[in-house]
């Protein structure tokens, strides 16, 4: 499954630059990266805990993503 979704990254990133935000039950703020369009990524692994989807929501809103 994380071969997959790192597939449909990699097409997206093709049409645009978007910013990937890993979490489990925070936001691995070490690991948190600009993927550039055009370029293409290995998937990675960079946490393996439980899944709260408040934490990358909150992360992304107090700094003002659109």
């Amino acid at each position: 499954m994380l071969a997959k979704f790192f597939g449909e990254l990699n097409g997206l990133a093709q049409t645009v630059e978007f910013t990937l935000v890993p979490f489990d039950t925070s936001v691995n703020k070490d690991a948190v990266e600009v993927w550039k369009k055009g370029k293409l990524r290995l998937g990675r692994r960079t946490r393996c805990g439980g899944t709260n989807f408040n934490a990358p929501t909150e992360w992304v809103n107090e700094r003002k993503f659109d």
